[in-house]
């Protein structure tokens, strides 16, 4: 875990912000979808501004690497976890 924190640099993001990143995305395009039911055009030019600097974010080639890396990496451990759990049962049989 402690090596984890340690390759976060700066630019990287945690699962869990990014999952919080693209709930807040939906939420801009949800507002976005009922101002322009209303014919908000103040509100619309804002959440256009706020939605494009989200998609900026969300779909930054760098942080879609560093969030596939780190599924990855989760699917490993749990795998490595699971074999060493299987190993520890037959083991003790």
């Amino acid at each position: 875990m402690k090596q984890n924190q340690k390759q976060l640099s700066s630019n990287q993001i945690t699962l869990s912000n990014y999952r919080q990143k693209l709930i807040q995305h939906a939420y801009l395009l949800q507002q976005y979808k009922n101002a322009l039911k209303n014919f908000n055009y103040k509100i619309l030019f804002e959440l256009k501004n706020q939605i494009e600097q989200s998609n900026s974010f969300i779909y930054d080639y760098n942080h879609i690497k560093n969030i596939q890396k780190q599924i990855k990496q989760r699917k490993l451990k749990r795998l490595r976890i699971r074999r060493q759990k299987e190993k520890n049962i037959s083991i003790s049989n």
